[in-house]
């Protein structure tokens, strides 16, 4: 058997690996973010808020993970919640609600294709809580909720000022463990800015320290009321 020497294999290896598609070769490392291939809306907004994201370039149909990196550098993850499927043409949508406990600073979303390994990297910023009350803190009119002190089941009023007039308000309850009651409720304010609710604590509710989020619409305005749930 004859043998070609050995510069003449090595020359033909590298010949065949040029030839490869050039996808197998990317495959195995991370896609650089082109910046037209992501979004987030807000850039920018206080913890509490919802940020909605896409992402374009997946497969179709592909599932489709994503993950946070916090401006400590500490990674923010959910195997179970941080996971979404793309469309047919390949864009993926999902929605974030930022914990009311998460640090302010510059954030890192990274969206990471599960078949396609196609990754995109987006900063954004959560920006310092807005105003907070608590049942023990006195009033000073921005606010306000009665009562203070509830019971699962029972109903709590509460109110909040500073937005636009004839503006919809959107609000939420959170627990103690920053995790939100999931409901899509709102009230339109007044002609004075100032918004009313009401909102009963589910039978089921824990005991600790809640919080109610309100956000104006359009304004982007956010107050944040604390109560407490007590479980006899």
């Amino acid at each position: 058997m004859r043998y070609l020497p050995i510069f003449a294999c090595s020359l033909l290896l590298v010949l065949l690996i040029g030839l490869l598609p050039l996808g197998a070769a990317q495959a195995q490392s991370a896609t650089p973010t082109d910046q037209s291939q992501i979004a987030v809306e807000p850039n920018a907004a206080p913890p509490g808020s919802r940020f909605a994201f896409f992402a374009l370039g997946f497969n179709r149909n592909e599932r489709v993970a994503y993950w946070f990196n916090q401006p400590d550098g500490l990674i923010l993850s959910n195997d179970q919640a941080y996971r979404a499927r793309a469309a047919r043409s390949g864009r993926v949508d999902f929605a974030w609600l930022a914990p009311l406990t998460a640090p302010a600073g510059t954030w890192q979303i990274v969206v990471y294709g599960l078949e396609s390994r196609v990754t995109h990297t987006l900063e954004f910023t959560l920006t310092p809580a807005a105003h907070t009350t608590n049942p023990d803190a006195p009033p000073d009119g921005t606010v306000g909720v009665s009562p203070a002190v509830v019971a699962p089941r029972e109903t709590v009023y509460f109110f909040a000022t500073g937005f636009k007039r004839r503006e919809r308000v959107a609000f939420w309850a959170v627990r103690p463990n920053g995790s939100t009651v999931r409901q899509d409720r709102s009230v339109i304010a007044n002609n004075d800015g100032r918004a009313d609710w009401s909102w009963t604590v589910p039978r089921n509710a824990v005991a600790g320290e809640w919080q109610m989020v309100a956000r104006g619409v359009d304004s982007g305005v956010m107050r944040v009321i604390g109560f407490v749930v007590v479980v006899e």
